[in-house]
């Protein structure tokens, strides 16, 4: 099976969003991305620091094609 994916962002760290998105980030070696409680889901799975980025209000990412600006 073959998996291209950079990140996965959080929009928000419900249980229901959130529990699975660390496992997923391993798993492909995706960036998790989101808020300082998304990080902490990610941690606490054992996610590695290297794939866990905390993002603010007005933060820019690029992946790729891709820009995605925090609100």
């Amino acid at each position: 099976m073959s998996v291209a994916t950079s990140l996965w962002a959080a929009v928000h760290s419900d249980f229901d969003h959130a529990l699975g998105f660390p496992r997923v980030a391993r798993f492909t070696g995706a960036m998790l991305s989101g808020s300082e409680s998304t990080a902490n889901i990610g941690r606490g799975q054992g996610l590695a620091k290297t794939q866990i980025k905390v993002v603010k209000h007005g933060d820019s990412l690029n992946y790729g094609k891709f820009n995605v600006t925090s609100s």
